[in-house]
């Protein structure tokens, strides 16, 4: 789904020692779908009659992408947290995805698997970190900025007085650039639209319904997308 949904990068936990607390989505699109017994979701760009599908489980998690020559698989702990992806495309990637976290820092590790098959008897000897992602959170739990080790690029989080996440804004490495922001506009909040630019460009713009759920979208100033959706 054309860069969306992107789940895997935006999740935060805070803990300590003994157990840890509530996990602190920055993803309101993310958090829209938990909960709504959704099954399936189709982005239709009404120009070009291209479909997009997106299967998610009972608790509202994304666990399959059917796009243009692309299908990922992922699955979840209990708190939402993927823990093993699958992606099948032109290259194939297998990852398990491992966490740890101090008080006020919380890491995301993409390990990568020499078995691309998906067969869940990979040993941890055959595993090697590809990525890591570190979030630096408040004492709340609420992140604050995240680094992508792969990239180098620095995201800044910004919030307003109710912590609803405001912009999300990825920096570029080298020369301190906007890469990527996503601006986000709610009333009452509740969550009425989300817009996307990248390289300084306008990219694409989610529209959401009274019911929470995405109910249209604008790609690149162009295309219409329409959404419809199966429940459980």
């Amino acid at each position: 789904m054309r860069g969306a949904l992107c789940f895997i990068c935006l999740i935060t936990m805070l803990g300590c020692k003994n157990e840890p607390v509530s996990p602190r989505y920055p993803d309101p699109i993310a958090q829209s779908f938990w909960g709504r017994k959704v099954n399936l979701m189709r982005e239709i760009i009404s120009e070009q009659g291209l479909i997009d599908s997106i299967f998610f489980d009972s608790a509202g998690n994304v666990v399959l992408e059917k796009s243009h020559g692309l299908v990922r698989k992922t699955e979840y702990d209990s708190l939402h947290f993927p823990i093993r992806q699958l992606t099948m495309s032109e290259f194939r990637s297998s990852y398990l995805i491992k966490y740890t976290y101090e008080e006020n820092v919380f890491v995301q590790h993409w390990l990568e698997t020499a078995d691309s098959t998906y067969r869940e008897n990979t040993v941890d000897e055959n595993l090697t970190e590809e990525r890591r992602i570190t979030y630096e959170l408040d004492r709340n739990g609420y992140v604050l900025q995240s680094k992508d080790s792969k990239s180098g690029n620095r995201t800044v989080y910004k919030y307003d007085e109710s912590m609803l996440l405001l912009s999300k804004i990825t920096y570029q490495h080298q020369n301190g650039k906007e890469l990527e922001k996503w601006v986000y506009t709610y009333k009452d909040k509740r969550l009425l639209e989300c817009e996307n630019h990248f390289g300084g460009l306008f990219y694409k713009k989610y529209f959401f319904s009274e019911s929470g759920l995405i109910d249209s979208a604008i790609y690149k100033q162009f295309d219409v997308i329409k959404y419809d959706y199966k429940f459980w």
